[in-house]
């Protein structure tokens, strides 16, 4: 029989390592992720959040931008005159050498509809704006938490297929030594044959299925990563 081949499949829920470690350092390990942090993970470092969050932010500038402009205005003004010398008529001084003048205004608008209306589009746009960054977050939540529980049902599915084929190896293995013995037949022997392609199929095909799982839950959060390590998931069938 040929050597069994190898398919990484066993998965760990871990954070995209940082930028390359500097030479001489060995790589940071990955962090394993319970469902909670990964779905807290996904829902900070998400692109669209974090774009959710900045349209919130300029709606709230816009807001203040328009409430500043119905708000009463107080103006302060003060100027201070040097001359050269001070200026005196028959011991009077007309002009002093330093000439302060200060002036206060207060002005208000009692009749702005239009500064109204702006204010209130602009606050009626902040609110949508934080609704829809609250639509996104979730959307970004329940997203990840399926591509979590589906790698977690694929996973299971191929260690269940693994079994399978292993068991089916067992039994091609005991009917090739029954017909050696000459206690089997070769009919028996075939259909054990049979028996363990079709698992390595499956367990071939449920190894494919976890990768897109894992590839599934890297895509959705755009913060989560996978790691995988390799365990036996795929044997060649043997030829008797």
């Amino acid at each position: 029989m040929r050597r069994p081949t190898r398919v990484a499949a066993m998965l760990w829920l871990c954070l995209v390592a940082p930028v390359g470690p500097v030479s001489g350092q060995p790589p940071a390990p990955p962090v394993r992720l319970t469902f909670k942090e990964a779905v807290a993970q996904a829902t900070e470092r998400n692109p669209s959040v974090q774009q959710a969050a900045k349209g919130i932010l300029q709606a709230e500038a816009l807001l203040r931008q328009a409430t500043s402009s119905i708000l009463p205005a107080l103006n302060i003004g003060v100027v201070n005159t040097t001359v050269n010398s001070a200026r005196s008529f028959d011991g009077v001084t007309t002009l002093p050498l330093d000439q302060v003048t200060a002036n206060l205004s207060l002005s208000a608008l009692l009749f702005a509809p239009v500064q109204w209306a702006q204010r209130a589009q602009a606050d009626d746009n902040r609110h949508v704006a934080e609704f829809g960054a609250a639509d996104v977050r979730r959307q970004i939540a329940v997203a990840t938490a399926q591509a979590y529980l589906a790698v977690i049902a694929r996973r299971r599915v191929l260690d269940a297929n693994v079994r399978a084929r292993d068991v089916a190896e067992a039994h091609y293995e005991l009917a090739s030594q029954l017909r050696a013995a000459g206690a089997g037949s070769r009919l028996n022997e075939l259909r054990a044959q049979q028996a363990l392609s079709s698992d390595e199929a499956l367990a071939e095909e449920s190894a494919l299925a976890v990768y897109n799982a894992q590839e599934g839950l890297r895509i959705c959060s755009q913060s989560i990563g996978v790691t995988p390590s390799p365990i036996p998931t795929a044997k060649a069938t043997p030829t008797p």
